[in-house]
């Protein structure tokens, strides 16, 4: 079996259910997340990348749960920049974060109080590239 046709258990399944995507930091609950998806026109994988780095992970440990390469993750990463209009990380965490206050109908700068400046900080230092 090819490393690609692996799927661990703790993946979405194919109709972008994310209730087994098991996070180190949760930033958004699963409603948020999914008009996120919807807002951008994300494909499941790529929303799963997503989750994966505003939870905190590197490339390489997204790569490991997923059981493909890391360029395989680089390249999500690059469609989701290109699709948000952002070039690092941490823009596509604050964009997701203001996006979703918006579904919520909450003040913008409401959801990022509740992210650790910690996970902010670590999210911000990794290049991703």
């Amino acid at each position: 079996m090819s490393l690609s046709s692996k799927k661990p258990d703790n993946v979405e399944n194919n109709h972008g259910s994310s209730s087994n995507v098991r996070l180190p930091v949760r930033i958004l609950d699963d409603t948020q997340w999914l008009f996120i998806r919807k807002s951008f026109r994300m494909s499941p994988r790529e929303l799963i990348v997503a989750k994966f780095v505003c939870g905190g992970l590197s490339n390489e440990e997204i790569a490991t749960r997923l059981g493909i390469k890391t360029a395989t993750i680089k390249t999500h990463l690059r469609n989701i920049y290109r699709r948000i209009r952002v070039q690092r990380k941490l823009d596509m965490l604050l964009t997701f974060l203001d996006q979703s206050a918006k579904y919520s109908g909450t003040r913008s700068d409401v959801p990022i109080n509740a992210v650790d400046a910690p996970t902010i900080r670590k999210i911000g230092n990794k290049t991703g590239r």
